[in-house]
């Protein structure tokens, strides 16, 4: 859904880079255990010494997800 309405409001550039971020949420939430074992130094970053849950991979897979929807409401409520 993500990804259509940032077609539909800003065109092709937009739902690219939507789509780009959407991205690891989804292999969080999908692949949870398998993203939770992994260890050492990824692409330059500091390492990763120990195993994560994959219970809480999935869980912030979601929340990363669910973040613009939450930042919309927020702004629409509150703001």
């Amino acid at each position: 859904m993500y990804v259509i309405f940032a077609y539909l409001g800003g065109g092709y550039a937009l739902a690219l880079k939507v789509f780009a971020f959407c991205l690891l949420p989804i292999f969080c939430i999908w692949w949870s255990d398998a993203m939770g074992g992994w260890t050492g130094a990824r692409l330059g970053a500091p390492s990763i010494t120990a195993e994560s849950p994959g219970c809480v991979v999935y869980f912030l897979g979601w929340t990363l997800l669910l973040v613009p929807i939450i930042a919309c409401l927020v702004r629409r409520f509150f703001i």
